[in-house]
């Protein structure tokens, strides 16, 4: 299906940037729909026919072409056949062929749980800088179950997350 934004906003004197405005949306998301790289939900059609005043209907119709709005024909101005719509169709078939993604949900962020025993010192496996090599660390958090923690450094008096298998006991 081709939306027919851009000539119904030719023929109405309505910039992008207006129906942008009208809409709540960027004026990339209208460029996006006038070129057709994103089609609108259904429920922005309908803002969108209400904005440029035609029924979401005949956002779908060239306004060039030959309509009869009275009987719901249309006459192709390239072939001359003449089709007639049903505009409730028309609407269903648009929801029907967008198909949204259904959002995942949220997850909790899992409790972090404190190093009670400072006793026991760690150094890097393998350091890759000099400040690794000189670091000696006291772990702050116990690892996640992304296998981060909390590690004081010493040397330098700051605190900051790695990688536990990172890690080894001195």
């Amino acid at each position: 299906m081709i939306l027919h934004l851009k000539e119904i906003m030719g023929l109405r004197g309505i910039s992008s940037i207006a129906l942008a405005d009208m809409l709540g949306v960027s004026k990339v998301t209208v460029s996006y729909w006038i070129n057709g790289k994103v089609f609108p939900d259904p429920e922005k059609l309908e803002k969108i026919a209400n904005a440029v005043g035609v029924k979401v209907w005949e956002l779908f119709k060239s306004p060039t072409s030959e309509m009869d709005c009275c009987t719901n024909q249309f006459t192709c101005p390239n072939c001359g056949t003449t089709y007639r719509l049903n505009p409730s169709v028309l609407v269903e078939e648009v929801k029907t062929r967008i198909v949204r993604p259904k959002p995942k949900p949220l997850s909790k962020p899992e409790p972090l749980r404190m190093n009670l025993d400072d006793s026991i010192q760690y150094r890097y496996k393998n350091p890759r800088t000099n400040e690794e090599r000189r670091a000696i660390l006291t772990l702050q958090t116990l690892p996640g179950s992304d296998g981060m923690c909390s590690v004081y450094d010493k040397s330098n008096e700051e605190v900051y997350d790695v990688e536990f298998d990172r890690l080894t006991r001195m």
